[in-house]
């Protein structure tokens, strides 16, 4: 069996890279892209769903995706950014604001 040269980094530069590809992503049509890092390995899955400060960043509102990054990010600050660009979007933002962010609103940053 090959070991894989990455599971010997430490978790510590795996969680700089992942940022890394979070934030350069930030303002792409699809920022959730960086999401791919969860199916590259078992190691990479496991370090980045320990690390709650990854979940932080919200930048959707399906309901599903919102409540599992919630989850993740445990008791951190969050930050909110979504634009919705259709008539369902701006639905989709009421429904996730009032039944999914509402109990979380005392940690949203400005």
């Amino acid at each position: 069996m090959t070991v894989n040269p990455s599971s010997k980094l430490p978790c510590e530069l795996h969680l700089e890279v992942f940022r890394y590809v979070r934030d350069s992503l930030d303002n792409d049509p699809s920022p959730l892209a960086w999401l791919a890092i969860l199916g590259v390995c078992k190691r990479w899955r496991q370090v980045a769903l320990g690390a709650s400060e990854l979940w932080t960043f919200l930048r959707t509102v399906h309901p599903n995706l919102l409540k599992l990054f919630l989850k993740l990010s445990r008791s951190r600050p969050l930050n909110f950014r979504y634009a919705p660009k259709t008539v369902e979007d701006r639905t989709m933002l009421m429904n996730a604001l009032s039944n999914i962010l509402s109990p979380h609103f005392r940690r949203l940053q400005k």
